[in-house]
């Protein structure tokens, strides 16, 4: 498969630190609709958020370690694949992640979920999972953001999570205006992440945590 755009070009272009023309160039390729370029492109979404939450800029050295692993993270990701869902982006397997920022105290994801019928295959809804433990005896926080094929947040949609124990009562939420949601201090999980928009229900199995 072609490259289009080199590692470095994406990383400049999720830290917002791409040369303006280079940037015009990319938003451009995108629009013609290359599915690989729209894949890369979700990933180094979600990875520029870690890159422009660092306060200092990122060391060189760390960079090249993140980019030389790219190979395989990329191979890990398509590994992950389950029916219905794909994990796109896991902080704790991220090379920026490890490299840079060191053992993490939140689990944040991205599951790209399976298009519905009549769709391009490039045509994915997407749901950002953010998990992360409240204090040592109130539970677990689970918050996150849905996003439509077109990338809009998905409003209006019902979120069912369920623990692994029998007895685990389901807790649920729809999303908000901008496909935004949050559950009430969960107990300890793993979870199953249920959710229906339209006609279309996805379960996400299961959810990963710290």
């Amino acid at each position: 498969m072609a490259e289009h755009f080199t590692q470095w070009v994406w990383a400049g272009f999720a830290s917002r630190s791409l040369a303006a023309d280079e940037a015009v160039a990319v938003r451009a390729h995108l629009r013609t609709g290359c599915e690989s370029c729209a894949r890369e492109e979700r990933f180094w979404r979600v990875m520029g958020v870690t890159i422009r939450q660092e306060r200092e800029p990122l060391p060189a050295g760390s960079l090249e370690r993140a980019l030389a692993h790219g190979a395989r993270a990329a191979a890990s990701v398509a590994a992950s694949s389950e029916r219905g869902f794909r994990l796109a982006f896991d902080n704790f397997t991220a090379p920026l992640a490890l490299s840079v920022r060191g053992p993490q105290a939140r689990r944040h994801c991205v599951y790209e979920l399976d298009p519905e019928p009549g769709m391009a295959s490039g045509q994915r809804a997407s749901v950002e999972v953010m998990v992360e433990r409240v204090g040592r005896s109130e539970g677990w926080s689970v918050v996150g953001q849905l996003l439509d094929p077109s990338g809009e947040g998905w409003r209006d949609c019902s979120m069912e999570l369920t623990g692994e124990a029998p007895a685990a009562a389901p807790v649920r939420c729809r999303t908000n205006g901008f496909g935004e949601f949050a559950f009430a201090p969960a107990q300890a999980g793993p979870w199953r992440l249920d959710l229906q928009a339209g006609q279309r229900h996805w379960g996400i199995a299961p959810l990963l945590m710290p």
